[in-house]
C-alpha cells in the first residue's frame, strides 16, 4: 500500500523557504552591500546587522541591473554602464559626497578640487570606479559564477520585479535620509543634482540603447532562431 503524502500549509512554507534561501538572487542582494560597506571596511562587523537596510539600495539596485540586462540578452559593458550610473546617482544625488567639502569630516575634495564644478577629481575617480567594481560587478560575477548554466538567464519573476523595484526606491530613501543629517545636513546645488541626474540617463541610455547592445541583442535574436526554447526555471522567488 503506497501512502498519499499530506500537502499542509506548514510543509508548503517550509518548501518555499528552502528555494528562498537557495535563490542566487537572494544570494545577490545581500553579497552586494556585504562587499561594497563591510569587506572594504567601511562598516565593522559588529554592525552586520545594518545589511539589511543596506541591502534595500545596494542589493536592490545589483539585481536590478542584472536582470534588466540578462532580460534584454546584453553583455557586461552594459552592466558597467549601469553600474556607473548607480555610482553616479549615489554618490552625487543620495549622499552627495562628490559635492560635500567636508563628508565625514575628511576634506575629499582638497585634493585635486575644480571650482567650476564642485568637485574633487581623485576623490570623484575613486569612489566612482570603487562602486563601479565592488558594489555591482563584483557581487554579480561572484553570484553568476555558482549558477553555471543558469548564469545569463533571468533570476527573477514578475513578483521579484516589482518587489526588487520597490526595495530600491526605498533603499534611496534611507541613504537620504541617514546621510543628510550625518554629514551637515549638506545639500549640493540644484544645477550638480540636475547634472548627476543627466549623467545617469545618458549612461543608462547607452547601457540599453547604444551599439554595442543593439548587435548584442541582434545576434541573440539569431541564437534563438536556431534553437529550440527550453521551459522556464521554476522556483519561488527566481525563475
Amino acid at each position: 500500500m503506497t501512502s498519499t503524502p499530506l500537502h499542509t500549509p506548514e510543509l508548503h512554507a517550509h518548501a518555499g523557504f528552502r528555494r528562498i534561501l537557495h535563490s542566487p538572487a537572494i544570494g545577490l542582494f545581500f553579497l552586494s552591500p556585504l562587499i561594497a560597506e563591510f569587506f572594504l571596511g567601511d562598516f565593522p562587523i559588529v554592525l552586520l546587522p545594518l545589511i539589511v537596510p543596506l541591502s534595500l539600495w545596494y542589493g536592490g539596485c545589483a539585481l536590478g541591473i542584472r536582470e534588466i540586462v540578462r532580460r534584454r540578452h546584453l553583455g557586461w559593458p552594459s552592466i558597467l554602464l549601469l553600474a556607473a550610473a548607480f555610482a553616479v546617482v549615489e554618490e552625487g544625488v543620495l549622499t552627495m559626497s562628490l559635492f560635500n567639502p567636508d563628508y565625514a569630516h575628511l576634506h575629499l575634495l582638497a585634493s585635486g578640487y575644480i571650482p567650476a564644478l564642485g568637485i574633487g577629481v581623485p576623490w570623484t575617480a575613486f569612489v566612482l570606479t570603487l562602486h563601479i567594481g565592488w558594489s555591482i560587478a563584483t557581487p554579480i560575477a561572484l553570484a553568476e559564477s555558482t549558477q553555471g548554466t543558469r548564469a545569463d538567464e533571468p533570476w527573477l519573476r514578475r513578483r521579484g520585479v516589482v518587489c526588487t523595484a520597490v526595495a530600491t526606491v526605498v533603499g534611496a530613501v534611507i541613504v537620504f535620509a541617514s546621510n543628510y543629517p550625518a554629514y551637515g545636513h549638506f545639500l549640493a546645488s540644484p544645477a550638480q543634482v540636475g547634472t548627476c541626474l543627466i549623467i545617469a540617463a545618458i549612461l543608462v541610455a547607452v547601457a540599453l540603447l547604444g551599439p554595442s547592445a543593439v548587435s548584442r541583442r541582434s545576434a541573440h535574436g539569431e541564437r534563438d532562431e536556431r534553437s529550440p526554447r527550453r521551459p522556464p526555471h521554476r522556483g519561488c522567488c527566481s525563475r
